[in-house]
């Protein structure tokens, strides 16, 4: 009788186990579609560095604004997709952060692996000594940059007419006897 119950008092607590832990995985993937659904609305992925390992994990955000297809690299693989100018830049950055804590925030330019784009991008990240990981978020800013050139090109033009119109206003103005320089 004794082992009868506690066998039954077992198996209600295992399954009362496997129950949470069913709803604790529910759970997590539907935050983590929420996580990618997110990524996906703001042009935004995360990336981590695993210097111990030198490995790079891409979350799907990531992958999608890099056109990537696996979830880790290494990070010679990485280095290849930023433009060749930027990369003493990112590299120095990169030292900053890991030797002398200096926030990493930088802009750079990459071409999309899958279909050679050319995206803008905002990258910041921090390090973890202890574990000696570098977490960061990318974001894809293209279309922020070309409104930011489309209206800087306007503020231009905007402001030679300006002047070309002063000119001409200064040019026909009428002298106290009404006549016109």
């Amino acid at each position: 009788r004794n082992l009868d119950a506690t066998l039954i008092e077992i198996f209600t607590y295992q399954c009362a186990l496997a129950l949470e832990r069913a709803v604790a995985s529910a759970e997590m993937q539907h935050n983590l579609k929420r996580l990618t659904r997110s990524e996906a609305v703001a042009n935004i992925g995360h990336w981590e560095y695993d210097l111990n390992t030198k490995t790079i994990f891409t979350s799907e955000g990531a992958r999608r604004i890099c056109g990537l297809e696996s979830r880790t690299y290494s990070l010679s693989e990485i280095q290849q997709i930023p433009l060749s100018q930027y990369r003493k830049m990112l590299d120095n950055a990169l030292y900053r952060l890991t030797h002398r804590n200096v926030p990493y925030d930088v802009r750079f330019k990459i071409r999309r692996i899958n279909d050679g784009q050319m995206i803008d991008i905002h990258s910041i990240a921090e390090y973890d000594s202890q574990q000696n990981i570098i977490f960061g978020i990318i974001q894809d800013t293209t279309e922020e940059e070309k409104r930011k050139e489309k209206l800087q090109a306007s503020e231009e033009r905007y402001r030679r007419i300006s002047e070309i119109t002063s000119d001409i206003i200064y040019a026909y103005q009428q002298t106290p006897k009404g006549e016109y320089r």
